[in-house]
């Protein structure tokens, strides 16, 4: 049985890529970006998915599509246009190429972003999101593009919105996420800096928890309504810097420059998660920031 991984040269596309085949999956990657060296099981289509003859020969005879192809956050605000192409025409050209070699499951990464920040906590899935920026705007569009398909054209759609993913990449890479910088600073005999408001907070899910909210949506039936895929937790940067103090042994605190905008803060319910997936996160923040340290140079 063969699948598809957009975005496969990403950082969840590689994980995702690397376990699918583990288990004995016939894995197709699809990426604009060379074949990396570290999937050598993976067959692979460079390409775009904003090309229409690209999107259809990469989804040829796969029984399941994994969207995680998109632009980053940060380049969706410095390039809306792009965000537009890329994030939404690029998951309907996806979506086209579904529907025309009805494949049996279409599983959309989505993000928790879409609900802004500002919402009441702990994020549930029936809150009407409020996007705050490009990067969320873009995604609550695609998986509008999404939830049509399965009312449309009958296409078997699974949304999930992951919150906060960290953890080691696949090569061993660091990356230049929150958690990665406080530890690198405190590797550094440095303290972490915030600037932000005291009780700002995110949710923050170890990588290979994720990953296996993909293998339990592939193997569930489709839920064309998003699910939340997060901790449950929600940690403010000030703890986080305190776990991430902990787990290096350091007696640093974190200097605290409080800024006057409102807080934000995600923390994902996950209670619709564990009752259609069956999917709980099992690895906690301080447990997932040791993983992070012993497989990766800081």
């Amino acid at each position: 049985m063969k699948v598809l991984v957009t975005g496969a040269s990403g950082y969840l596309g590689k994980h995702l890529c690397h376990r699918l085949a583990e288990d004995g999956w016939d894995v197709r990657g699809l990426s604009r970006s060379p074949k990396p060296d570290c999937l050598p099981m993976v067959e692979w289509f460079q390409g775009d998915i904003c090309d229409v003859e690209v999107t259809q020969r990469a989804a040829q005879h796969v029984c399941c599509i994994f969207h995680l192809a998109g632009l980053p956050l940060g380049l969706c605000t410095q390039h809306p246009e792009q965000a537009l192409s890329v994030n939404v025409l690029g998951t309907f050209h996806i979506l086209n190429a579904a529907q025309r070699q009805e494949v049996e499951k279409f599983i959309l990464a989505s993000s928790g972003q879409v609900y802004g920040g500002g919402l009441p906590i702990p994020n549930k899935e029936t809150q009407n999101p409020i996007p705050n920026s490009p990067y969320a705007a873009s995604k609550l569009s695609a998986e509008a593009w999404c939830i049509m398909a399965a009312q449309s054209y009958a296409l078997p759609v699974t949304i999930l919105r992951l919150f906060n993913v960290y953890g080691p990449a696949l090569d061993g890479s660091p990356r230049p996420t929150v958690e990665s910088i406080f530890l690198q600073r405190l590797m550094q005999g440095k303290k972490p800096q915030i600037l932000d408001h005291i009780q700002s907070g995110r949710d923050f899910i170890y990588v290979d928890d994720v990953i296996m909210a993909f293998l339990l949506a592939l193997v569930s039936p489709a839920h064309p309504s998003p699910i939340n895929i997060g901790s449950g937790v929600l940690t403010t940067f000030k703890e986080l810097a305190q776990i991430a103090a902990r787990v290096l042994g350091s007696d640093l605190s974190p200097e605290i420059i409080e800024t006057d905008s409102k807080p934000v803060r995600f923390q994902a319910d996950t209670a619709l998660a564990q009752q259609t997936l069956g999917f709980k996160a099992e690895v906690t923040l301080e447990d997932g920031l040791r993983k992070y340290v012993e497989k990766i140079n800081l």
